[in-house]
């Protein structure tokens, strides 16, 4: 890509802090720098300044000035757009940091679009499609499986793999053109029909293989949804504030306190998770409230990906929690059983059939007793998410599906016993 105009950004986000930085790229972007960049301690032209070196001085406005800063310097072709680089390394006051943009914008450079540093990068040939696009799920990550999975991508993980693909389908299409140019006036060693349908299925395989990993790996990055459930009074919200060590929802000895959903993020051993406290269920009420309060907790039930089940140890199980049960039927559960402090009601059998072969904990809000144990097992269900595959974006998705359509047309075609060269087509 060959460009003539300098781009400039302040790079780090809103606010006040200790530093900040304005980040310029383009052609004459040490140019511009030595427009307004003094040296405080060499005596030479900016213009002759080497490529990776740090240099200490002055932004000046004409007689004003601006800060006092650390300026980097990256040459082209060694640098993060493939352009020559400048970075000014300011205090990070955002009226000093929008002045030093300013100076630099009178001195020859444009305001970068967003993204255009990234974009530039991936023209001049820095990284890929798919390495630029992870960039931004980078910079967005809110737990370290969201960071882990944009490494994978931006470590090359997705073009190596899509590499071994697309060398597949060149290799078996190299063979159907020998065979259509040379076929019949050669002794060429070309794949047969049967070879190509097992080539074309492997690749198929492969492709299918990537399509559905995604799905998880995506989970990982999106984090995922805990609903908290049970009768009313069981102590799902004090359960729910106990794991967020915080006292977002009321909690009230009065059944159906909660008639909301209340949400709330929190980050365990890596993963990013929405926790859900839900209205009691299992109540027949004529009350319009309670029956859409109750309506949207099935909801968010429905779209959770775990279930923690809270019984009421001083109750013990009722007819209603198998009738609650239900509402989340094949879903991956946990059931909990609180108020083990206090004299609880139990018939160990019963449990038992409830929990279906489940693993319970006996826990105490009130106590702090059992809640590790809880998060540990949250821990363990969402390992098995954990894939070695990568996570793709819909636009990546819809470039896969549309070459396994064409692998599946082939095969369609192949299979009719067609001219090999729509097999080639496909």
């Amino acid at each position: 890509m060959i460009t003539c105009d300098t781009i400039a950004a302040i790079a780090t986000p809103p606010g006040v802090g200790a530093l900040g930085i304005v980040r310029m790229s383009g052609e004459n972007a040490v140019n511009v720098a030595g427009n307004i960049f003094f040296s405080l301690s060499q005596d030479i032209n900016v213009i002759e300044y080497k490529g990776y070196t740090l240099h200490h001085g002055r932004i000046m406005d004409r007689e004003d000035l601006i800060d006092e800063v650390v300026m980097s310097i990256m040459k082209s072709p060694h640098s993060y757009t493939g352009e020559d680089m400048v970075e000014f390394i300011c205090h990070g006051s955002s009226l000093i940091l929008s002045r030093v943009l300013e100076a630099c914008l009178k001195s020859g450079a444009r305001v970068a679009e967003p993204g255009e540093f990234t974009k530039r990068g991936f023209l001049n040939g820095k990284m890929d499609l798919s390495q630029a696009e992870s960039v931004n799920l980078l910079i967005n990550a809110h737990s370290q499986k969201a960071q882990e999975e944009a490494l994978k991508i931006i470590k090359g993980r997705l073009r190596d793999e899509i590499k071994v693909i697309k060398k597949n389908i060149i290799k078996v299409k190299s063979h159907i053109d020998a065979d259509i140019e040379w076929g019949d006036t050669e002794d060429l060693k070309t794949m047969d029909r049967v070879q190509i349908v097992d080539e074309l299925n492997r690749i198929e395989r492969k492709i299918k293989d990537f399509l559905n990993g995604s799905a998880d790996a995506k989970k990982l990055v999106r984090g995922f949804k805990v609903a908290i459930c049970g009768k009313p009074n069981a102590g799902k919200s004090s359960l729910f504030n106990c794991i967020l060590n915080s006292s977002r929802s009321i909690i009230s000895r009065m059944p159906g306190t909660t008639r909301d959903v209340i949400e709330s993020e929190t980050v365990i051993k890596g993963y990013l998770i929405n926790f859900v406290d839900t209205a009691g269920l299992g109540l027949e009420s004529r009350s319009g409230i309670d029956k859409i309060s109750m309506y949207k907790s099935k909801e968010e039930i429905k779209f959770a990906d775990i279930i923690i089940y809270v019984i009421d140890g001083k109750t013990g199980i009722e007819s209603k929690d198998f009738t609650v049960k239900r509402i989340f039927k094949g879903k991956k559960w946990i059931p909990v059983v609180n108020k083990c402090d206090l004299k609880i009601k139990l018939d160990e059998k019963r449990l038992k059939d409830f929990c279906d072969g489940n693993e319970y904990y006996k826990i105490s809000c009130k106590k702090y007793r059992g809640l590790k144990e809880v998060n540990e097992k949250i821990k363990s269900i969402l390992k098995e998410y954990e894939t070695d595959k990568i996570m793709i974006t819909h636009r990546q998705r819809e470039a896969l599906r549309n070459a396994k359509n064409g692998i599946a047309n082939a095969k369609k075609v192949l299979n009719e016993d067609n001219y090999i060269e729509l097999i080639s087509y496909e």
